[in-house]
């Protein structure tokens, strides 16, 4: 029992690897159509400063 619990978890393992592909074509997409409280504006300031930090190194 303890074998087949032990082969279960490595294949559970196995199966959620992470896939390696090339990304380079992709983009990323942000979508943003409410900001009425003063939590969501600070997070749109924040956004706003990462985005255009990523965009100078050419990350995005």
């Amino acid at each position: 029992m303890k074998k087949l619990l032990v082969l279960s978890a490595l294949a559970a393992m196995l199966a959620s690897g992470t896939a390696l592909a090339d990304t380079s074509g992709k983009k990323i997409a942000f979508s943003n159509n409410y900001a009425g409280n003063s939590w969501r504006q600070a997070m749109l300031d924040s956004y706003g400063i990462v985005t255009k930090k990523a965009v100078e190194d050419k990350v995005v």
